[in-house]
């Protein structure tokens, strides 16, 4: 502050003695205001304990399943979710890995919440996924734009697997999964019988998991015939050809998983879906909360 009372006070003895006061007050305020603008802005200790006080974006979604699956109060955590700012959610999903865990966790947990409450809605499945049925960090979201536009990276739902949706919204282009996975058909439950089972997932053990859920669901839904060398498959695999790299990934993948054995090349049958609700289906053995 020295130097500002030594620039003051030649200012003070040049101008008074010239009457110039209109020009001493504009020099002395530009000066003033130029020296606030220099000086750092004190944290409030609301901003300084921003990042410490944010709520654990994972926990929260890992929660909200657990406390469906149980029949427990889900309300207060539904509403954390919703309250979440996005930049509390990008800094949580940064990686695939993050986006995975946490996305299949909700789109989970919140097919059990909203087809416990109203069943009925499931009359109509088309309107039931495309219609936004929750909301996280503020944006209204449909079980489409989470499955489609988020999980899948973007793939037109209608497409095989083999296009992207141009028109998907920038919260879905945001914190959608950019490499492509196969196992989350095998992670994902909509509600019908012929689905996956529900687990739990956790981002530190999510790749064990979604290898133990592949294993499981391909060796408990699909039937090997070694007279016709035929193999009868879940529909998933005709829905979504281009997330298994057609059908000769569809093939490999089923000797991968011990379907087929390694020396044939099978012919596919697609098995009928069961749209049957289910929404006990989230159990396996060993699964711990």
């Amino acid at each position: 502050m020295k130097s500002t009372r030594q620039f003051v006070s030649a200012i003070l003895k040049t101008f008074t003695q010239k009457m110039y006061l209109p020009l001493l007050l504009f020099s002395f305020l530009s000066f003033t205001f130029f020296e606030a603008c220099q000086a750092p802005t004190p944290k409030s200790s609301s901003e300084s304990m921003k990042i410490a006080t944010s709520p654990h974006v994972q926990q929260l979604a890992y929660n909200l399943l657990v406390n469906v699956s149980q029949d427990r109060e889900t309300k207060s955590l539904q509403k954390q979710l919703a309250a979440l700012s996005t930049e509390t959610l990008a800094t949580a999903l940064s990686t695939d890995v993050q986006r995975k865990a946490f996305w299949i966790n909700i789109y989970n947990a919140y097919i059990l919440i909203i087809l416990t409450e109203k069943p009925e809605l499931y009359k109509n499945r088309g309107n039931f996924f495309s219609a936004q049925r929750f909301t996280i960090a503020g944006h209204a979201l449909s079980f489409d734009q989470v499955e489609h536009g988020i999980i899948r990276g973007g793939r037109a739902k209608y497409s095989f697997g083999y296009a992207q949706d141009p028109f998907r919204s920038s919260f879905e282009k945001n914190f959608r999964v950019r490499n492509r996975d196969f196992r989350i058909h095998f992670a994902l439950n909509c509600g019908a019988r012929s689905c996956p089972p529900v687990r739990f997932y956790k981002v530190e053990t999510l790749e064990n998991q979604l290898e133990k859920a592949t294993s499981y669901y391909l060796k408990n839904t699909s039937y090997w015939n070694t007279k016709t060398q035929e193999a009868q498959v879940t529909s998933l695999f005709s829905w979504f050809r281009g997330d298994f790299e057609g059908l000769k990934g569809v093939k490999q993948i089923l000797k991968t998983y011990g379907v087929v054995p390694q020396n044939v090349s099978p012919k596919i049958d697609f098995l009928p879906y069961d749209w049957s609700l289910d929404l006990k289906n989230f159990q396996y053995p060993g699964d711990e909360f």
